[in-house]
């Protein structure tokens, strides 16, 4: 197994483990925070993309259209559902006046990274042709969500305060 492969597999985890996040936020905090909304909106559009995927796929693989539109159809879903969710998120902010955190930022600049790898892929696959470019979006897509994850994780964790535990006498 590939680092790639082992990538995708943790990838397929990312709506539970998002809705775990959203779940121990509210526990922990017992608020509506800008780090809840953030992992509540990934988790539904994690969700949301496993459901997509399989029946996007399998229509883009009609091989009656032409190469460069099924391609082009995939390649700009997918960036326009990225960019879904970076203006959701800042909308979802504003909507439930929540002040903006520095977890917001970071996720949306590696949402945006996700777009630039897209952009890059198609690009490779168009006019490039490279083995050593494909590479790139292959590797630095699962490992900007697994970064975005992994940041949130942290900042929760960073968030909450452990009590001092007592022994019983």
């Amino acid at each position: 197994m590939t680092l790639i492969d082992f990538l995708l597999k943790i990838e397929v985890a990312f709506p539970y483990i998002y809705s775990l996040l959203f779940v121990v936020s509210i526990a922990t905090f017992k608020r509506l925070t800008s780090l809840s909304i953030i992992v509540i909106l990934l988790a539904l559009f994690e969700f949301a993309s496993n459901e997509i995927t399989l029946p996007f796929l399998e229509l883009m693989n009609d091989k009656s259209i032409d190469y460069v539109y099924r391609l082009s159809a995939w390649i700009g879903f997918w960036m326009l559902y990225v960019y879904a969710q970076i203006v959701l998120l800042q909308k979802a902010h504003i909507w439930l006046n929540v002040t903006k955190g520095k977890e917001l930022i970071f996720v949306q600049s590696g949402l945006l990274g996700i777009i630039l790898l897209f952009m890059l892929y198609f690009t490779n696959a168009m006019f490039l042709e490279s083995k050593v470019v494909a590479y790139i979006p292959q590797f630095g897509i699962p490992a900007l969500n697994l970064s975005i994850a992994g940041f949130l994780l942290f900042a929760m964790l960073k968030q909450v305060e452990f009590k001092k535990w007592k022994t019983q006498s």
